[in-house]
C-alpha cells in the first residue's frame, strides 16, 4: 500500500502532504513512511533485501525518500539520501539494480548534489543535502551554479560533508532559504548553493514554506518557474 501511495506523485496525484493531513495527521504518516527504508534485518532497503516499502534499487519509488520535504521532515530527506547513496559502489556490481539507461546513475548524481526533481513536468527541486564540498553544474548558454558545503561551520568546526547529512543553513546567492526546495528558475541564471552542515537533525526547512501540490482540483504549474 505504501509503496502505491507515494508512488502517486509520479502519475500526478495529490501530493502526500495531504493525504497525511486528512488520513493519519503529519506525524502518523511521517513515522509510517519511515519503514519504508529499511529490511527486517535492519540494512538499507535495496534489491537484494526484503523491504516493507520502497525499493531504492527501481523506478518506481525512486522519489519515495525525497517526500519528507513535504511532510515538514526535510531532515529524513537529508538522511534517507544518504543511506540510500550507500547502496552504490565503484564495482562491477555497483548499482543496486538495473540502472535502465541511465536512471539509477542519474539518481545518484543527483542525491549527491542534494537536490532531486520530484515532481516530472514541473521545474520543482526538492533538496537534500550535498555529499561533496564542492561541485560546479555547467548549465545552458555558459551559466555555472556552484554547490558549496565546506568543512566548516558558523559555530565552529564541523564534520567532513560525507559524515555530515543534516543542513543547519542555506544560502542561495547570499541570501539565506529557509524551504527545501527550489524552482529551477532560481538557479537557472547560476550562481551559488552554500550549505552549512552538522551531523545531528537540524530544524532548518522544517517550517518554511511547503513545496507546492499538483493533483485534481488544483491549478497546474504554467511553467517551469510557478511554484
Amino acid at each position: 500500500m505504501l509503496l502505491f501511495e507515494f508512488g502517486a506523485l509520479l502519475l500526478g496525484q495529490e501530493l502526500e502532504q495531504e493525504t497525511a493531513r486528512l488520513q493519519l495527521g503529519e506525524d502518523a504518516e511521517g513515522e509510517r513512511q519511515q519503514v519504508s527504508f529499511v529490511s527486517d534485518d535492519g540494512h538499507v532497503a535495496g534489491v537484494e533485501v526484503q523491504v516493507r516499502g520502497a525499493l531504492l534499487g527501481d523506478e518506481p519509488t525512486l522519489e519515495t525518500p525525497w517526500l519528507y520535504d513535504w511532510l515538514r521532515r526535510p531532515w529524513k530527506t537529508q538522511a534517507a539520501v544518504r543511506r540510500a547513496l550507500r547502496l552504490y559502489s565503484p564495482t562491477p556490481a555497483g548499482y543496486p539494480g538495473n540502472d535502465d539507461l541511465g536512471t539509477l546513475s542519474a539518481w545518484y548524481v543527483f542525491g549527491a548534489l542534494g537536490m532531486y526533481p520530484a515532481q516530472p513536468g514541473t521545474g520543482i527541486l526538492a533538496l537534500g543535502s550535498p555529499l561533496f564540498g564542492r561541485a560546479q553544474i555547467r548549465l545552458a548558454h555558459g551559466k555555472r551554479l556552484v554547490i558549496l558545503a565546506p568543512g566548516t561551520s558558523r559555530h565552529g568546526a564541523a564534520p567532513a560533508p560525507a559524515d555530515a547529512p543534516y543542513v543547519a543553513h542555506l544560502v542561495v546567492d547570499g541570501h539565506p532559504h529557509p524551504r527545501p526546495w527550489l524552482t529551477y528558475c532560481e538557479i537557472a541564471a547560476g550562481g551559488t548553493l552554500g550549505y552549512e552542515l552538522v551531523g545531528h537533525p537540524t530544524r532548518w526547512g522544517q517550517h518554511g514554506q511547503l513545496p507546492p501540490s499538483y493533483g485534481p482540483g488544483s491549478k497546474p504549474p504554467q511553467n517551469r518557474c510557478s511554484p
